[in-house]
Order: C-alpha cells, then structure tokens, then sequence
C-alpha cells in the first residue's frame, strides 16, 4: 500500500486501497498523548473506532481529546502508568463500560533513561525503563485478553512498537531502551504464537516506524552525553536540520491499516 503525504498533518491511503467496515469496536492505545500514539488515536477516532487513550500526561491527553473532538469516534481517556496495575486496571474497566469488544491492542508507550552507558545507570533509571518498555504491555495484555471479540476474531489485533535498535548490536548510551525494546520484541513473539491458537484469536505483530519527529528522538540527537559514536550524532542532527525526519502521521496511518485493513 502506497502512502501519499498531504503536508505534514494529513497522511492518506493511495486510491483502491480496501478499507474494512467498522462496527461497534473498541481500541486502547498507550501513549496517545502525543507523537506517534496520538497521530494513531486520530487515524482510528476518523474511522468511527471507540479510543481508550492512555496515558502517564494528563495534558497531553487533553491536548489530544481537544484536537479530535469534531472525529466520529468515541474518545475516553485513562491517566495512568502501563507498569502500574490500578492504571491497568483503570482501562480495563473503562473497556467494559462501554460494552463493546476489543478489536485492537497498540503498545505505543515508551521510555527512555537520561542518555549513559550501562556503568553509570541507577537501580531506579534501569527499572522504570524496562517495566514500562517490555513488563507493562506483557501485564496490560494480560489485563486485556479477555476483553477481546469473541467472534470475527480475525479483527482482533495487538500491535508493538519497536525500533530499529533491536536490530542493531547495541547502541552505547542507550541501553535501557534497545534490551528493554528487544525484550517486548521477545513477548510479542511469544503472544504471536501463543494468542492465535486460543478459542477466540488475537493476532500479534511488531511494527517498526522508522525515524520519527518525536521529542524522544530530539532528546538523543541534542544529547550531551559523549558516549554516541559520533557519526550517529552527526546523522541524527542532520535529520532534523534538514526536516528529513517522519511527522508522527505517516506511522499513524500505516497503524491503521495494518491494524484495521490487513
């Protein structure tokens, strides 16, 4: 499917692509906040989909509610962590209440740590990356799954975000988020196979965004930290010199075809 960009704010499907009908469905999305969560949140609340937005930034989520309160769609929001189980809890009884299945799952929310090599991290900075980045969307499917359709399964969806880093060796001064992103790499692996084979499926996959205009990758091209090899520095300050980098949009629409049309 070829995307076509309408400026930086509109990003729609070439002619002919096929678009499923949507019903009474809803779905939770992590991070929705702001950038690439919040970008998705639009593409489904357009499309007539319920949104159960969350996130740790109340005002993000406000900002987010505001922009898209002329979209079909329901918007509901839950401020909480995705490592914390009362925020867990939260958006699952928010799903409940509005008695409609759970089509699609999208693990969009994620950390990093202050830039540092792996000697100078603290117990706490390591932690709170790894529970956020790989142990919450493990806990908040776990949270989820029975909320799933129990008929047209094959609509029910759960989609990571990763990064290319999981590709990589390793990235000096980013640690906590490439094993904590290769570690969600490994739970959705593991949901892949194991949730498609249940009574009622849920399908699994992983869905790498390429170089996002967000504020966690400014943070890391204008980063004072000298542990980079600087050839990155270089690239990654480049990319946003020369606007080179992805508007949110771009991986927002790609979000939902993959999770609504495929």
């Amino acid at each position: 499917m070829a995307l076509q960009s309408k400026g930086s704010s509109e990003v729609e499907p070439s002619h002919g692509a096929k678009r499923r009908e949507i019903g009474h469905e809803v779905a939770v999305i992590t991070g929705a906040g702001s950038g690439i969560g919040r970008a998705a949140t639009f593409r489904f609340l357009r499309r007539g989909v319920t949104v159960v937005a969350m996130d740790l930034n109340s005002k993000g989520l406000e900002e987010t509610r505001d922009l898209s309160k002329d979209l079909p769609g329901d918007f509901v929001s839950v401020v909480g962590d995705v490592c914390d189980k009362d925020g867990r809890k939260a958006v699952a009884e928010v799903v409940e209440k509005t008695g409609k299945p759970l089509r699609t799952l999208i693990h969009n929310a994620g950390v990093n740590t202050p830039c540092k090599m792996m000697m100078d991290l603290t117990i706490a900075e390591w932690e709170r990356v790894i529970s956020i980045n790989m142990n919450g969307p493990l806990y908040l499917t776990q949270q989820l799954h029975q909320l799933f359709g129990k008929d047209d399964c094959d609509k029910n969806r759960i989609l990571f975000l990763t990064t290319i880093a999981t590709m990589c060796t390793g990235l000096p001064n980013y640690g906590p988020y490439c094993v904590s992103k290769l570690g969600a790499k490994g739970v959705a692996l593991m949901l892949k196979e194991e949730l498609s084979k249940g009574s009622a499926p849920v399908y699994t996959g992983t869905l790498i965004p390429g170089e996002v205009n967000t504020g966690m990758q400014e943070a890391t091209a204008y980063s004072s930290s000298a542990g980079f090899p600087d050839h990155l520095v270089k690239h990654w300050r480049m990319l946003h010199e020369a606007n080179q980098l992805l508007p949110p949009e771009v991986p927002g629409a790609f979000i939902e075809f993959v999770c609504l049309d495929t």
